[in-house]
This record gives C-alpha cells, structure tokens and sequence, in this order.
C-alpha cells in the first residue's frame, strides 16, 4: 500500500465516495461527517463535509508546524438506512495519510 505524502504547514484535501454497490448514495441527513485522527490517536479534529454532489463530499483541513509527523486516519462516516430489521447504521470509509516535514522526492 502506498500512502499519500501532504507536507506539513499545507492545507490538505479529502473526498470520499459512499456506494451502495456501484451506485452513489448520500448518508442519512446528507451529511457526512469526518474524524481525523494523529498518529498517537488523539482527534487532530472532528467536523463535517461539504457536499459535491450524490454520495460524494470533501474537506479540507489545515496543518501546523506543532502537528506530528507520521501516519494520519481520516475516518468518513455517515449513517445509512438498511431497512428492516437493521434500520439506521453508521458506515464508515477511512483514508490515510503519511504528513512529513519536507518531501524531498
């Protein structure tokens, strides 16, 4: 697996795509909220995303020089009706990043 390198002090992208088989959907509400979490665990934040269009959403969010470097989990969720007997479920789409202090590649 190959991870996408942001440097820090940049402002940083994330999308997600939620399917239902092949076909976008958007979560309950349309709304889609995000969890970034540093590479110790902790929350860097929680918030929500923007709508682009069914099923898909984005976020930016900005990094400091006080951030840690490593390996960042971006969790996307939303919750989505399954119907009888499951009713509303919370789905989640994760993504991770590698934040480095100056990429040299």
């Amino acid at each position: 697996m190959t991870l996408t390198k942001f440097e820090r002090n940049t402002t940083i992208r994330t999308m997600v795509a939620f399917k239902s088989g092949s076909t976008l959907v958007d979560p309950s509400g349309s709304r889609a909220f995000v969890d970034i979490y540093k590479p110790d665990g902790t929350y860097l934040l929680q918030s929500s995303g923007s709508k682009d269009s069914t099923g898909t959403y984005r976020y930016y969010f900005g990094t400091v020089d006080a951030d840690p470097l490593g390996i960042y989990v971006i969790d996307w969720w939303g919750r989505f009706n399954y119907g009888a007997p499951y009713n509303y479920k919370v789905k989640h789409e994760k993504e991770v990043i590698w934040l480095v202090n100056i990429d040299q590649t």
